[in-house]
């Protein structure tokens, strides 16, 4: 017979070693090694995997962002604007407040870890024309990036094919240009999105999409400008979405938009003197806004709280 002594013995060292095995992170599909975040803008990084209402926290380049899951263990933070550069390790730590720390260990503690993460410009690949392109023997470089299958690798001959194969000139012309590393996307943005991504190569011709420029504060409304943009500013299915603004309190709330012109003009009725707009802040946010080529903008942040 067993003791009811060793019965509660067994029970708690069952529950400590249940508590102790926290379920991976696990990250949405356009995260991986090798892969490349867009330098310049607010960098959306999300996942679940955690247990609902623990805290994330999320350390590259330097800097750490927090966040806390919601009740369906998803997760979502956005990294500050970053610079060219690289390789980088991405941490992800789930729950406590140690410091970071990479391999076995991050895992054992039910975080994750990204290696060889470059920061530079990504470009979406487009123009089915060129989709049968011959592949590249020499093809080559631990400078650019290539997002095909739902997974990131470094460029090589056996994944600059077709739609890459087509741009990979382009491609390597802008790297060397700026030094700056270079990612290229065969998938469509919908898989990708919010993903921060600099615009779109479409038969060799480089296209960046609406980029946010400057605000002014107009009454209860903040104008916010653009560059770049294709003829004008649309929204994708007439409805612009995924615009956040906040007063002095620093309280974001949803946030009504109309365009006009280049402009975005964002205000909300519980938000009398705005000071911030946020777009694309969520884990999952529209892609709504767009130039008249159908090039969506980047993620951004007026603010730098």
């Amino acid at each position: 017979m067993i003791s009811a002594r060793y019965f509660s013995a067994a029970a708690a060292v069952f529950l400590l070693s249940a508590a102790t095995r926290l379920p991976a992170v696990t990250l949405a599909a356009p995260f991986g090694d090798h892969m490349v975040l867009q330098q310049g803008v607010p960098v959306p990084i999300w996942g679940s995997g955690c247990p609902g209402g623990d805290s994330v926290k999320v350390n590259i380049a330097g800097q750490t962002v927090n966040a806390k899951s919601d009740w369906s263990g998803k997760w979502a933070v956005t990294l500050a604007p970053m610079k060219a550069g690289g390789p980088y390790q991405l941490l992800i730590q789930v729950g406590g407040s140690g410091p970071m720390v990479p391999s076995s260990a991050a895992n054992s503690k039910g975080g994750n870890e990204l290696n060889d993460v470059m920061v530079g410009d990504v470009w979406l690949v487009a123009g089915a024309s060129n989709a049968q392109a011959a592949p590249i023997p020499d093809a080559r470089s631990t400078w650019i990036g290539i997002y095909r299958n739902s997974r990131w690798a470094l460029a090589a001959p056996e994944l600059v094919t077709g739609q890459v194969a087509a741009v990979w000139s382009l491609a390597r012309s802008l790297f060397e240009k700026g030094r700056t590393p270079i990612g290229l996307v065969d998938a469509s943005y919908a898989s990708m999105a919010p993903s921060a991504m600099r615009g779109v190569i479409w038969d060799g011709t480089a296209y960046p999409g609406p980029i946010y420029q400057s605000m002014a504060r107009e009454g209860g409304a903040i104008r916010l400008r653009f560059q770049a943009a294709d003829g004008g500013l649309t929204a994708k299915a007439g409805t612009l979405a995924g615009f956040q603004i906040a007063g002095e309190d620093r309280k974001f709330v949803p946030a009504s938009a109309r365009i006009e012109g280049e402009e975005v003009v964002v205000s909300s009725p519980g938000v009398a003197t705005p000071v911030a707009v946020r777009y694309g802040y969520a884990g999952d946010p529209p892609a709504s806004l767009c130039d008249r080529a159908g090039l969506s903008a980047a993620p951004f942040r007026t603010d730098s709280w």
